[in-house]
Formats: structure tokens, sequence, C-alpha cells
């Protein structure tokens, strides 16, 4: 899974692309401004706008604009339980069960419930520029070993997303949910 996501909190705004390969590719495009959402499932089909505002609570964007960490990063490295430095690198051992509720790892939650090592790499500021994960091998359905990767990038240099030229109303029966 690859997830792009750009946060502008002075627009309220925020853009993201989520690719997943894993059984099937499928690309997801959403952009949140203010209380309109526009999302299109793979490129080239059409923008589609929601109120967010007509939509249940519960089932609104799960990005909380006063909090950032749309990957749920946070969350993860809550979850450290052995870590070394050096210079601008971490590496160390996390409690994957504690990453479940991250978004970023959708898809992959069943190859993270158990301790998994990590490297982390940090800028001349402190802040964290990268984070990988080693996951295990899979037996059903059979996967191989592999790293999940987030880069994180443009530390206050993202433009605000704009809304998509073309779209389609959401259907009424969807804020009926």
């Amino acid at each position: 899974m690859k997830l792009d996501c750009k946060v502008d909190l002075g627009s309220r705004s925020w853009a993201e692309t989520t690719v997943v390969d894993d059984p099937f590719r499928q690309v997801v495009d959403m952009v949140v401004i203010g209380q309109d959402e526009y999302t299109r499932r793979d490129t080239g089909r059409p923008w589609e706008h929601i109120d967010i505002s007509r939509v249940a609570e519960r089932f609104r964007p799960g990005l909380v604009l006063e909090d950032p960490d749309h990957a749920g990063v946070a969350t993860m490295l809550s979850g450290v339980q052995s870590a070394t430095m050096d210079g601008t690198a971490i590496s160390g051992v996390l409690d994957g069960s504690l990453a479940l509720t991250a978004r970023a790892l959708n898809g992959i939650q069943s190859r993270v419930m158990q301790p998994l090592p990590f490297t982390a790499k940090l800028d001349d500021q402190g802040r964290l520029i990268q984070l990988v994960l080693s996951l295990p091998e899979r037996q059903e359905p059979k996967l191989p070993a592999g790293t999940w990767t987030i880069d994180i990038t443009g530390y206050g240099s993202v433009a605000p997303p704009k809304a998509p030229a073309k779209y389609t109303e959401a259907p009424e029966d969807l804020y009926q949910i």
C-alpha cells in the first residue's frame, strides 16, 4: 500500500492518494476542503462530491485537522519496545498490535500482530522523515517478507489542495445512511 497525503492546516484541507496492490490494484483519491469531500476510485473515473456536514459524525473522514498525523505514525511509535539512536537514525522493535489502528496500515493488519523491527530517520531539526517496518512472511495467503515504508516530506511547504474541476454530487440516499 502506498499513501500520499498532503495536509494544510491553515486552509483546513487535505488531499490523499491511496494505492493498494494486495490482492489487486486499487487507487483512491480524496480531497477534503472544509466541509466538502471529493472522492474517486481509480484514476480516470469521475469525482464525487459529498457534503461532510450532512454525514453522520462516525462516517466522516478519519483526519482530525488539529492532529495532522494522517498515517497514524504516533500510534505506531507509542509501541516502541526498544530503540537505539545513531545520529539521525533510530532502529529498534515496536509492538505491532498497537499499530493496528494506524490508517496507513489498512490492508496489512494481519502482518503486524507481533513485534516488528523498525528503522526511522530524522531530519536536521529532529522531525521524522522516514519510518520503515520489517514485515514477516505470511502463510495464508502466501506473502513474502517485506518492508512497509512511510516517507514524510514537505514540512511547511504544502500548497492547499484544490477541488476538482468536474464532479458529480453524491446520491441523496448516501446521506440517509
